[in-house]
């Protein structure tokens, strides 16, 4: 019996606990939920409303569905007053924060952009229409020189990403919400993850998300993983450096003004 068959058998349906992802865009953000749900047989389930990056919010109905457990939320929040405050009030209290380079994940997105582009010949896919409404993608983004492209996203969607980062990691610095000089604690344990981990070792990567929420401490089986990672969807190139081989010495430091020293220390992004 493997591993994950092992795992179904654990996690009865009257024992299952939600887990809750908050992933950065293009860090594995969809494959990763996908081996979870799949053999811990959880539901997915959307917690929030779609958006830009620091746009979204959590709904207070979905948040009492997940709350009855046997979920795994696969979102992108900010930690914004109002998600802090509904996580608070919903006494959720773990929250996997997975990130990627901010560099190489804009690099990730803006290709992406472009296959889509290429897929749909031309004809926009709603869910494409609804990110370049979200993001003021300017109608001939795709017709510019890459070099322009990358400017762009650095100005309007990098930046995005630095600021939900760096938010996360100064709310779990205090675990403290001050809202007019009313201070809120909370008791919200954030695990932090990332692509980068994930693509060095699976098998560790995985093991520790189980971990984190006392699921099992079974060594995982690498070959499941492995055996699912060619059913990817949007699954590109898993670079995590492209982006110093197609950006301008000028560009490259520009993106690295932007990574903070606490970026740094917990997730090794070196400038």
């Amino acid at each position: 019996m493997s591993l994950f068959a092992k795992l179904k058998k654990i996690v009865s349906n009257d024992t299952k606990q939600s887990i809750f992802l908050n992933a950065m865009p293009k860090s594995a953000s969809s494959f990763i939920p996908e081996i979870i749900q799949k053999h811990l047989q959880l539901q997915s389930l959307e917690l929030s409303n779609q958006g830009a990056i620091n746009d979204h919010n959590l709904i207070a109905p979905k948040l009492i569905e997940f709350c009855k457990g046997g979920y795994i939320a696969r979102q992108t929040i900010p930690a914004s007053n109002l998600n802090l405050l509904l996580l608070n009030y919903y006494k959720i209290k773990k929250m996997i924060l997975h990130v990627r380079d901010p560099r190489q994940a804009m690099v990730s997105w803006m290709f992406y952009l472009q296959e889509r582009g290429k897929r749909f010949e031309n004809n926009i896919h709603p869910d494409q229409e609804l990110t370049l409404m979200y993001y003021r993608y300017p109608k001939d983004l795709l017709d510019l020189p890459l070099s322009d492209q990358i400017n762009w996203h650095i100005k309007n969607y990098y930046v995005e990403n630095i600021k939900w980062v760096q938010k996360w990691i100064d709310f779990k610095k205090n675990s403290l919400l001050d809202l007019d000089g009313q201070k809120i604690n909370f008791e919200l344990d954030i695990f932090y993850s990332s692509y980068e981990g994930f693509i060095s070792n699976k098998e560790k990567f995985i093991r520790e998300i189980l971990e984190f929420y006392n699921l099992t401490d079974q060594k995982v089986d690498k070959n499941e993983i492995f055996r699912e990672n060619s059913k990817i969807p949007n699954f590109r190139k898993g670079s995590t450096n492209e982006w110093e081989e197609i950006m301008s010495a000028e560009q490259k430091k520009l993106v690295n003004s932007y990574i903070t020293t606490d970026m740094t220390n917990n997730f090794g992004w070196e400038i």
